[in-house]
């Protein structure tokens, strides 16, 4: 199961996980890029759903009869504004999306991944959790933030299901070039290959040492514990 699966990482995953798993799902919320990415892929449903939305995720969730693997990608910037003329709406629907969404996605997850022998869930935070280095963009940095919280009380909660996340810094996707287009802080970043961080993030859908549940980490920081 990937959600926000229907471009940038989480369509890359979908491809990547397409190659290991039977049946791979695709939650989005656009239509047209969903059912393209799915129809592009031999062994994949589209099913299409705002992550923020209570209904539209129990109708997503209803026809999935097992999962051993989530991937949470599902996520939106938001404006560009300082913290003291950011619209409440706007902010809010940050946080319905990176948050809630994520906060609905694991109930669903968890109860379905209860039923099986194993489950993996990965959360896609960002690095700008981590360290401060976004300006303008505080609704984005802190539901990331509480991303990071939420795949730690989830892991602590669940200990039979790994639940981890990982902070990607600078992956070559859309979102990341509108950051560099307007933060100068980030300006000089250049973006990280799209394929490699999927790998990464598939090998992590594998499972990860025990000691490691709960933990949210760079990119980096995830390589060179599983690949070394």
């Amino acid at each position: 199961m990937i959600t926000g699966g229907a471009k940038g990482i989480g369509a890359a995953v979908a491809r990547r996980a397409a190659e290991v798993y039977e049946h791979v799902y695709i939650i989005d919320n656009n239509v047209e890029l969903g059912e393209k990415t799915a129809s592009s892929i031999k062994n994949a449903t589209f099913l299409c759903a705002d992550v923020a939305s209570v209904r539209q995720l129990r109708t997503a969730f209803s026809v999935v009869g097992s999962l051993g693997v989530a991937i949470n990608c599902a996520g939106v910037l938001g404006p560009f504004s300082k913290l003291s003329e950011y619209n409440y709406k706007d902010w809010q629907r940050v946080w319905d999306v990176n948050v809630f969404g994520v906060f609905l996605c694991l109930q669903h997850e968890i109860k379905l991944m209860k039923k099986g022998a194993r489950g993996v869930i990965v959360n896609i935070s960002s690095v700008s959790a981590l360290k401060m280095h976004t300006m303008d963009v505080g609704a984005y940095v802190t539901s990331k933030y509480a991303v990071n919280g939420l795949t730690a009380y989830a892991s602590a909660e669940n200990p039979q299901i790994q639940i981890i996340a990982i902070c990607p810094d600078g992956v070559d996707t859309d979102m990341q070039r509108q950051l560099h287009r307007s933060s100068p802080i980030m300006s000089d970043a250049e973006g990280a290959n799209l394929g490699w961080v999927a790998d990464l993030i598939m090998r992590m859908a594998s499972g990860v040492p025990d000691s490691f549940n709960g933990k949210y980490l760079t990119q980096e920081e995830w390589y060179r514990i599983l690949m070394k």
